[in-house]
């Protein structure tokens, strides 16, 4: 596509060129600089569609009764179907109340029922039973009442006694005996009754730079250490691979300040033009 822009470029500076004369009353006489009725047609703006498409008249005034778009003199002399006559009528209000909507005149409340119809909608009726155990406390037969209670039916009868070790729950209130409050503390009680205090390890007090930061025994300090623990104690050496890392301003080579590129790094560096 990129090879299309310097004609588009050209065809519109004709065009331009062209009105500009025309707007200044010149005439062209050369063949060769007046354009064609072609390029004249495409030079001219193109019109939105969308102005006399979605937009109102001009004169349109919110708040009226009057249509947004002009209703045409046979759509206002038609007749409507009875299709459009039922759908234009507005839907019943319900909420107006019982009464009123038992008032209106209905198709469905002058429709005459069949047998079925009205056999299903009769109540059902309550039984005998229903009657007897209608009430909380149902009634017991004589028969229930005289009958002999089997010895398995007795035993489950009795309630549930408590545990020979239960008690009951005490008084919120502890009755203390005179003897209780009267009587004296030993020293041991005391000693006992104290707070335990917790010394704090987590941290040191901080001396002098040389010193150790938490506390060494004397006989740890005398201790002389195996030829193992020196060992260890050393720290890790480096590999003897390691390189130390370069400076942030590299040095550039004398060699590299004087070359000259060839022809194909100087085409590879140019950017890609879109």
């Amino acid at each position: 596509m990129h090879f299309l822009f310097p004609f588009c470029n050209s065809l519109c500076k004709v065009a331009l060129s062209f009105r500009n004369t025309m707007a200044a009353g010149k005439t062209v006489n050369d063949s060769s600089t007046c354009p064609s009725p072609r390029i004249l047609e495409l030079s001219q703006p193109k019109n939105s569609k969308s102005t006399w498409l979605t937009k109102p008249s001009k004169n349109l005034t919110w708040g009226n009764q009057e249509s947004i778009w002009p209703v045409s003199y046979p759509a206002l002399t038609a007749k409507p179907t009875e299709r459009i006559q039922l759908l234009a009528n507005p839907k019943k209000d319900f909420s107006l109340g019982a009464e009123e909507w038992r008032k209106s005149p209905t198709t469905a409340l002058q429709i005459i029922t069949s047998e079925q119809l009205e056999r299903l909608s009769r109540p059902k009726r309550r039984t005998n039973s229903y009657h007897e155990h209608s009430c909380p406390i149902w009634h017991i037969s004589p028969r229930a009442m005289t009958c002999q209670m089997p010895l398995r039916v007795s035993q489950l009868a009795h309630p549930k006694t408590n545990h020979p070790d239960f008690k009951i729950d005490r008084e919120v209130e502890t009755c203390i005996s005179q003897s209780a409050k009267r009587a004296r503390i030993t020293p041991r009680l005391e000693h006992l009754a104290l707070p335990r205090i917790r010394g704090n390890n987590m941290f040191f007090c901080v001396g002098q730079p040389e010193e150790a930061i938490r506390p060494v025994s004397k006989s740890a300090s005398r201790v002389s250490a195996n030829p193992r623990t020196e060992e260890l104690a050393k720290p890790k050496e480096l590999s003897k691979e390691y390189l130390p890392l370069r400076e942030a301003v590299w040095a550039i080579a004398r060699g590299v300040r004087t070359a000259v590129s060839s022809p194909r790094i100087q085409e590879l560096s140019k950017p890609i033009m879109r």
